[in-house]
């Protein structure tokens, strides 16, 4: 009997040892703060003060409550001084002929190749710019369609208006700033990528 009452005594204790440890951590984990002795109270208490918003800006002027702009703000171009402001224009007129680098079929819905499209003289297609804001475009050689005008910079936006009137919009795809990767130009139900 007395082997029994030890082993009723030892699991009690082992319960109860159990029922507390398991109440301290389950304690811990729910972020209870009111506990100063759980471990969630004990780490947010160490973690790194934060230095006050007034201490940040001692080296530098404050901001204005009707947040005007600084002077470099107002000296940097806008658009509407400047609608060429990353400098695409110029790049345009430097680059060699941008060529045929892919087209999309809208009504496929799928990337076809230009040879499909504009036959086997899809390597004659051409898009030139001009420093005299002029550009000349061949983009079917196999029906001699060749179209000139004049183009504008806007940003990454190139606004064409054809020699007959027609106005129309050429995109210019940048991966990185200062090198155009693409020139989309829009042809029917065809995406044609110029680079």
């Amino acid at each position: 009997m007395n082997k029994k009452l030890l082993t009723i005594v030892c699991m009690a204790v082992v319960i109860a040892l159990l029922s507390g440890a398991i109440t301290f951590f389950s304690s811990g984990c729910s972020g209870d703060d009111d506990d100063p002795a759980t471990p969630a109270a004990v780490e947010k208490t160490a973690a790194p003060e934060q230095v006050p918003a007034t201490d940040v800006t001692t080296d530098s002027p404050t901001e204005d409550v009707d947040n005007t702009p600084t002077e470099a703000e107002t000296d940097a171009p806008t658009e509407a001084d400047d609608p060429d402001i990353y400098g695409y224009g110029e790049i345009l007129v430097e680059a060699d002929t941008y060529r045929i680098r892919r087209v999309y079929d809208h009504s496929a819905g799928a990337e076809v190749t230009a040879r499909e499209v504009f036959g086997k003289l899809y390597s004659y297609c051409s898009l030139d710019f001009d420093e005299d804001g002029t550009f000349e475009l061949c983009i079917n050689p196999n029906s001699g369609e060749t179209r000139t005008g004049t183009y504008a910079v806007y940003g990454d936006v190139i606004s064409v208006e054809y020699d007959d009137g027609v106005g129309t919009e050429f995109r210019i795809i940048a991966g990185t700033p200062g090198v155009i990767d693409y020139i989309l130009v829009n042809y029917g139900d065809y995406d044609v990528y110029f680079g």
